[in-house]
């Protein structure tokens, strides 16, 4: 499996290339959250569809985070936007690949962003970080369930905060929705960070993926959501990017300026 760098204002990260095989050790089998009615194609994260242009993606992101906009936690966001690049693994040089928004980009760390990939001038993968954000559990699972109508709900546990420790008692949550469309591997999604970095594996049985999911916390009583992130991929063409990177006579393979 080849290695990809991914140069950003952050910091130089590696990227972990395609997968091409559908199998592996860590693969809990193949997911039964299967798309029958084609919704994932109406799906979207922050506004922001497969297929979009990327003019459209970026104002989405825009639109939804103007000036002066605060997270959950009343922390202001600031929002900046870069090149998001994978590297040339024959020439060393960056390849654009997509775009970069950084909701705290004082924090100079790989958290709490939106990254959004581009092939041919279209969207294929929105893969979002919220690492820093709360919510309260109750209306965004909700809100979630009405919004991903058709979606698998995620079944998971509360952690209990007991005096500053977390435990458990049992108690079933709702973390998350996913969706997927082909013979896709359950706990392996296309988007995962490795080391600080980011881990990018594009299954070749699989066609699409949706999975949204958040840590789920009760203390005194009070349910929330928490360090989420949430992904939508065309894994399809995002095979068809890749394809591109490594024989890209210009730093903007598979994108369109």
């Amino acid at each position: 499996m080849q290695l990809i760098k991914r140069l950003c204002p952050i910091a130089q990260v590696t990227v972990l290339a395609v997968a091409f095989t559908s199998s592996g050790a860590a693969h809990a089998g193949v997911s039964k959250a299967i798309d029958a009615t084609g919704a994932i194609q109406s799906f979207d994260i922050l506004g922001i569809k497969l297929g979009m242009t990327e003019a459209q993606a970026v104002a989405a992101v825009k639109e939804r985070f103007p000036a002066g906009t605060k997270s959950s936690r009343g922390t202001p966001v600031n929002l900046k936007m870069s090149d998001y690049t994978l590297q040339n693994r024959n020439t060393g040089k960056p390849v654009r690949a997509g775009v970069l928004f950084e909701m705290h980009p004082e924090a100079k760390s790989n958290y709490d962003f939106v990254k959004i990939l581009i092939n041919n001038g279209k969207v294929w993968a929105i893969w979002r970080d919220d690492t820093t954000s709360t919510y309260a559990y109750d209306k965004v699972i909700g809100d979630m369930a009405s919004k991903y109508a058709g979606a698998a709900p995620i079944d998971d546990y509360f952690d209990i905060m007991v005096n500053g420790r977390r435990t458990s008692d049992g108690t079933k949550a709702r973390s998350g929705f996913e969706l997927y469309q082909g013979a896709c591997s359950d706990n392996s999604w296309p988007f995962k960070r490795v080391n600080q970095g980011d881990g990018i594996s594009l299954q070749s049985s699989c066609s699409k993926v949706f999975r949204v999911h958040y840590g789920v916390l009760q203390t005194n009583g009070v349910k929330s959501l928490g360090n989420g992130s949430a992904q939508l991929v065309d894994l399809d063409t995002g095979r068809a990017f890749m394809e591109t990177l490594n024989t890209a006579p210009v730093p903007t393979a598979g994108a369109k300026l």
